[in-house]
């Protein structure tokens, strides 16, 4: 009520500039190690993969998507509680909740102010929870699209 109903949407532009690199980059590490495997092996095609190396496959690939992408999610948290005064606890400066500008002033600030690896607070608790969830989506998709006897290629 105090802050009006803009204020639901803020940090959205992190959300959305943070999705395109975390999806983009699971989807191209997960093919991409699942064809080098293929060749190494020497395998006819992914169907010869076991469900663990496509499980770990996942994994690796959920690692590096959320390790590119979680400085966005960072800035998507700090803008939401920008300003707000229960904020003090989390980010404060000189007593005062931090107000950020936008989602720049919010990197810049951080990063400065804190040092890069502020980006990635919370980034290895974060890990347990996305490293399994998608090391598991990736071998239902995998599991589905065989029992479909699709033959779809990302």
């Amino acid at each position: 009520a105090e802050e009006g109903l803009l204020a639901l949407w803020r940090g959205w532009l992190p959300s959305v500039i943070g999705v395109m690199p975390y999806v983009g980059l699971n989807f191209s590490v997960y093919e991409s190690l699942k064809d080098y495997l293929i060749k190494k092996n020497e395998y006819a095609d992914e169907r010869d993969l076991s469900i663990f190396t496509k499980l770990t496959c996942g994994a690796i690939a959920g690692t590096a998507g959320q390790t590119v992408a979680y400085p966005f999610d960072t800035v998507r948290r700090r803008m939401q509680v920008s300003g707000w005064d229960g904020a003090q606890t989390l980010h404060a400066e000189g007593g005062h909740a931090v107000a950020y500008k936008g989602m720049i002033d919010c990197f810049v600030r951080t990063s400065r102010e804190e040092g890069v690896g502020a980006l990635f607070k919370g980034l290895v608790p974060n890990y347990v929870k996305v490293v399994p969830s998608i090391a598991i989506a990736f071998v239902t998709y995998e599991q589905v699209k065989d029992f479909l006897g699709a033959e779809l290629r990302i």
